[in-house]
C-alpha cells in the first residue's frame, strides 16, 4: 500500500512545515476508527485509538515523539465469554531517524526524508498498540471470588470429573458446527 494511503487510513498524516529544530508542535488526534485499520490484528478498539503528544526536530533533524495513547479496547471475558470494555492507556516514544541510511539494516528503524513536509505517525502508533495491547483479558476477581466485571464466580469454573464429563456450555456454537459421521 502507498504511504500516502497509508497516512490517509491512519488518521495522523503530521504536518512538519514550519517545524524547526528545537521547536514543538503539540499533536492530539484518533487513530485507527475504521476497523479495518486493524483488520488481521486480533484486536478490536471501541473508537480507534487516541493519541496526544509533543512533536520536535532535533538538531540534527531526526523527529522525536512523546506522548501516550488510549483506546477502549473490546475483549470477550476469559471466565463467562461475555462482552467486556477495557480502557487502556501507555505512554509511548517515536523516533524517527533520517532518511534510510540512518535505518542502516535495521528493517524496524523510522526514518524520515529531511525535506519532506509531513510524516505518517499513523502507522507507528498503529504498531504500538500492537505491541501493547494484551490479546486476552481475565478480570480481577473480587473479595468474594467473582470476577468484578461480569460477577462469574472464579470458584464456578473449577470442574469436578462430573463436569468434565458433561460439554461446556461455552463451546455449544461450536459443537452445532461439528458434522455427524
Amino acid at each position: 500500500m502507498a504511504k500516502r494511503e497509508r497516512a490517509r487510513r491512519s488518521g495522523l498524516a503530521l504536518g512538519l512545515a514550519g517545524l524547526r529544530p528545537g521547536g514543538k508542535l503539540p499533536v492530539a488526534c484518533v487513530v485507527g476508527r475504521d476497523p479495518a485499520f486493524w483488520a488481521g490484528s486480533g484486536l478490536a478498539f471501541q473508537d480507534g485509538v487516541e493519541f496526544s503528544g509533543v512533536a520536535e526536530v532535533a538538531a540534527d533533524g531526526a523527529l522525536l515523539v512523546r506522548g501516550s495513547w488510549s483506546a477502549q479496547a473490546s475483549y470477550e471475558c476469559a471466565r463467562c465469554l461475555e462482552p467486556l470494555e477495557v480502557p487502556i492507556r501507555r505512554s509511548v516514544v517515536l523516533f524517527y531517524g533520517l532518511d534510510d541510511e540512518a535505518a542502516g539494516d535495521d528493517p524496524d528503524a523510522r526514518t524520515i526524508d529531511a525535506r519532506t513536509a509531513e510524516a505518517d505517525l499513523g502507522e507507528a502508533i498503529r504498531e504500538e498498540a500492537l505491541l501493547e495491547t494484551p490479546r486476552s483479558y481475565m478480570p480481577e476477581a473480587d473479595d468474594d471470588g467473582r470476577c468484578a466485571k461480569c460477577g462469574v464466580s472464579a470458584a464456578g469454573l473449577a470442574q469436578t470429573p462430573e463436569d468434565r464429563k458433561r460439554p461446556d456450555p461455552r463451546w455449544a456454537k461450536l459443537e452445532a458446527l461439528k458434522t455427524k459421521h
